[in-house]
C-alpha cells in the first residue's frame, strides 16, 4: 500500500458522505482525526445523518520511548527526519501534540454533538462498543 495523499482530510470524506447518501442514515467515521478544520463538514453532516466517530488509539503512538536518536517517517506524507528521543523538548512537544489533539477532537464532537468511540488497541474492543450501544439504547 501506498499512500497517494498527503494525509488525512476528515472534511474531504464528510463532504462525500453528504453529497453520496442523501437518506439519513447511521455513519460510522473511523479516523485518527489528524486533521484541521473539519468541524464545520461535521456540523453540517451530522445535521442529516446521525454520525459516530470511532477512534482508535494505540498507546504505541502516544508515547515516544526514550530510546535516543532515530529516523521517523511520516506515513502518509512520506517526510524523514532524525530526532533525539531522549531531549526534553522533543518529549514534551510530542505529548502536548497529543494533549492538544484529543481537547480539539473532544471540542468538535461535543459542539456538533458527535457521539464517540474509542477503542484502545491494546485491549479488548468489545467492552467498549457494548458499552457505547448499551448507551445510545437508555437514550432512546
Amino acid at each position: 500500500f501506498e499512500p497517494k495523499g498527503t494525509g488525512t482530510n476528515v472534511s474531504a470524506a464528510l463532504q462525500y458522505l453528504n453529497n453520496v447518501i442523501k437518506k439519513r442514515s447511521i455513519s460510522f467515521i473511523v479516523s485518527d482525526f489528524i486533521d484541521k478544520d473539519y468541524d464545520n463538514a461535521l456540523r453540517i453532516v451530522s445535521k442529516r445523518h446521525d454520525v459516530i466517530a470511532v477512534t482508535l488509539n494505540d498507546p504505541r503512538e502516544r508515547e515516544l520511548p526514550k530510546i535516543g536518536l532515530i529516523k521517523m517517517k511520516d506515513a502518509e506524507s512520506g517526510l524523514e527526519r532524525w530526532i533525539d528521543t531522549s531531549d526534553k523538548g522533543i518529549q514534551s512537544s510530542f505529548y502536548q501534540f497529543w494533549k492538544q489533539h484529543d481537547e480539539r477532537m473532544k471540542k468538535a464532537f461535543l459542539s456538533t454533538k458527535v457521539d464517540r468511540i474509542t477503542i484502545e488497541t491494546h485491549k479488548p474492543y468489545i467492552r467498549p462498543l457494548v458499552d457505547f450501544f448499551k448507551m445510545r439504547e437508555a437514550r432512546v
